[in-house]
């Protein structure tokens, strides 16, 4: 069973870095190019407002998320890949008129100047989310690689997964991109919500209804969330009204999984019988305290204040306080054993930098035969080459722990 889990973490460790070298191919791309100074989606809804330019323009204060584009200077656009083409074909300056469906009804016009895409425009808006969503991956592979047997880090791992992928590392191809289409995106949507509300379930104490049926809860939630999400992903392109309806129930469905999660730590915080799940718990509700301030921040400056220009970085701040205390509290048990852990890690270590190197080598043979890196053309490549890797895994990894005790020889 360890072997199976430390298997899965070091396959999403690895799949996550081709994801991240995806995104900086695509960000190189885009860099030096007109910009809109907004994001969408390629149905053409309009990004979160953490991904636009308020300085660019006083119109694209009038944009809210879910506002689905349809038109560039008068010419229909069924997809947002024609209509980066068309914004990149425009000198920096020009005056483009944006046409937008909101809610599926009404339309609106908004003229917007073009302007240069610099690096530093880059790393403003998708730097955090391409170096926070690897790091809640490794965070939480960590976590499960101590505690491979403990149910509890085993969601926290699918969370900061689902988490770290979805909503960090392909944030880049789901705006700008569009290479692997939104299921990737949709289907760690999914199991973020799923995961959020069985750990809230879960930790610091399992509840009802959990607690009755350990296994079929799990089976509901996830399955659940992955409906709506099929339902989306059907209504992607032809149905706005339905998707931004969907839009809704996801932002309540975070909410309400997280208030959950708060309560149930709360609880633990001031009346667990365990002095130490005391302290965790007091220890973890810093990340939802940052969140719920950071969450209003959020609120006011997509609906009230949309001149506000707030950096990506402090909404996802507690998102890593939340992610780092929680494997905090689930590991703390184990942290006097420090040696075994720095070895664990360094073998860890030599594993993902050889299956790194293996990923980078299939990512260049992709380009030269497929004439792109495209990201499923490199996933059916590095298929195969496990194939081919699998029978070796053993013997390496001996070699990885051979290393490691040399260096952190057991006393």
């Amino acid at each position: 069973m360890e072997r199976i889990v430390r298997g899965i973490v070091g396959s999403v460790v690895l799949a996550t870095l081709g994801a991240l070298l995806l995104s900086g191919v695509e960000l190189s791309e885009v860099v030096g190019r007109p910009f809109a100074g907004f994001v969408f989606r390629n149905n053409g809804d309009v990004g979160p407002r953490v991904l636009t330019s308020a300085s660019v323009s006083p119109e694209v204060g009038r944009l809210r998320p879910q506002d689905r584009l349809v038109a560039v200077d008068g010419e229909p656009v069924a997809h947002g890949n024609v209509a980066l083409a068309r914004i990149a074909a425009r000198p920096v300056g020009t005056p483009v008129r944006y046409t937008f469906e909101r809610g599926g009804r009404e339309r609106f016009d908004a003229v917007i100047p073009t302007v240069p895409f610099a690096w530093s425009d880059a790393l403003r808006l998708f730097g955090p989310f391409l170096i926070g969503g690897f790091l809640l991956v490794a965070l939480t592979g960590l976590v499960v690689a101590l505690r491979p047997g403990d149910e509890r880090a085993r969601v926290l791992f699918t969370l900061g997964a689902a988490m770290g992928t979805g909503l960090g590392v392909l944030m880049v191809d789901g705006f700008l991109g569009y290479r692997l289409g939104p299921e990737p995106q949709l289907v760690g949507l999914a199991v973020t919500k799923a995961s959020i509300f069985h750990l809230a379930l879960l930790w610091p104490d399992r509840r009802w209804p959990l607690s009755r049926w350990p296994r079929a809860v799990p089976v509901f939630l996830y399955g659940w969330m992955l409906l709506h999400t099929a339902v989306y992903r059907i209504a992607y392109y032809d149905a706005p009204r339905l998707t931004t309806l969907l839009a809704h129930v996801t932002v309540a469905t975070f909410t309400v999984g997280m208030m959950l999660l708060v309560v149930n730590i709360a609880r633990a915080a001031l009346a667990a019988p365990d002095a130490g799940l005391r302290r965790a718990s007091r220890v973890v509700l810093s990340g939802p305290a940052i969140g719920i301030v950071m969450g209003a921040l959020l609120f006011l400056n997509t609906w009230v204040f949309t001149q506000w220009s707030i950096p990506p970085l402090l909404f996802l701040l507690p998102i890593w306080v939340t992610m780092a205390t929680l494997g905090y509290a689930i590991v703390r048990l184990d942290l006097f054993a420090i040696d075994a852990m720095v070895r664990r890690v360094l073998v860890l270590a030599i594993q993902g930098v050889g299956a790194a190197v293996a990923y980078l080598v299939t990512l260049l043979v992709a380009d030269r035969l497929a004439g792109g890196a495209t990201g499923w053309t490199a996933a059916t490549l590095f298929a195969a080459a496990l194939l081919v890797a699998i029978p070796a895994a053993a013997p390496l990894r001996r070699r990885a722990e051979a290393a490691a005790a040399q260096l952190f020889p057991r006393q």
